[in-house]
């Protein structure tokens, strides 16, 4: 199992989320559940984004980059589709 690390940015949309709109706060915490065992589960990104993946639920993405050795997955940025990869 893998342990999740937060950037400061996906933290607080994630926090303001959970206020915001519960639905979509637990669909992206059930993906970021099972994540922790199996990281390799989103689409791998290229062009800037490279070296990290991409899981989608319900509109949104969930940017992440998995240092295995260290057995962490750093969650980078939280969004919906259309501004996440800003």
């Amino acid at each position: 199992m893998y342990n999740l690390e937060f950037s400061t940015k996906a933290f607080s949309y994630l926090k303001s989320l959970k206020r915001k709109n519960e639905k979509i706060y637990r669909a992206i915490a059930f993906v970021l559940e099972d994540l922790k065992y199996d990281p390799g589960l989103g689409e791998r990104l290229k062009r800037d984004l490279t070296g990290y993946l991409s899981y989608s639920t319900s509109g949104y993405r969930v940017v992440y980059k998995v240092y295995k050795q260290r057995k962490i997955i750093l969650i980078a940025k939280i969004g919906p589709r259309p501004t996440v990869y800003n």
